[in-house]
């Protein structure tokens, strides 16, 4: 049977136990979500980088493309300038300046020169959309780092807030049980003690002896 001293020292035992506990839960939830934070940021900051380093070679590539781009239509034309030049250079020689043939000739050289200046400005803007294109895949699977990583750190925060919560719960049964037990130990023992001291009373022991016996 437990004494209001004993009881108050099983009391403050299971509060103290209670307390470490919650404690102990609380600090592993700080640990995952620091480290959660931690994994996180570097995530986010290693994913910024690769994104910036990216998106520079990819201009830079944009660049070279529309430098390449300007060089081949200009040595194109070019081309097709000395082409022409000697062509009426030819004409003059064979006295075909005026001639169909001549013309027809020219006809073909200024087509072909225009067929190849627009191949050049086909292949570069293939070449261009398709780094636009992965341009904006790198930003978009940046995005999906970013969301990786609040997802992680949600789910870390969620986990620690439901620990704490379960803490709580648990020391308030474990405290409200303790006091139960001990308060229900402590006051049967009271309601025994009482219950002795009546019947061993001289007023319970004459009630006893004079009983009024009942006639039928």
């Amino acid at each position: 049977m437990a004494d209001p001293i004993s009881a108050a020292i099983m009391i403050g035992m299971a509060v103290v136990s209670s307390q470490q506990q919650k404690q102990a839960v609380k600090a592993q939830g700080k640990a995952r979500v620091a480290l959660a934070t931690a994994e996180a940021n570097a995530a986010i900051e290693t994913a910024r980088r690769t994104r910036e380093s990216a998106i520079e070679v990819l201009q830079d590539r944009l660049e070279q493309t529309e430098d390449v781009k300007r060089q081949k239509k200009s040595d194109a034309a070019r081309q097709a300038d000395r082409e022409t030049a000697e062509l009426v250079a030819f004409g003059a020689e064979t006295n075909a300046l005026g001639t169909n043939n001549f013309l027809n000739q020219m006809q073909q050289l200024q087509y072909f020169g225009q067929t190849d200046l627009s191949r050049i400005d086909r292949d570069a803007r293939l070449v261009k959309e398709d780094i636009g294109n992965l341009k904006e895949q790198v930003v978009e699977d940046q995005r999906r780092v970013l969301n990786a990583s609040s997802l992680q750190l949600y789910a870390a925060n969620t986990d620690a807030k439901l620990a704490n919560s379960l803490a709580k719960q648990r020391q308030f049964v474990q405290i409200t049980s303790a006091v139960g037990g001990v308060a229900g130990d402590y006051y049967k023992s009271q309601a025994l003690k009482t219950s002795a001291q009546n019947l061993n009373s001289p007023q319970a022991i004459y009630s006893s002896y004079n009983t009024t016996p009942t006639w039928r």
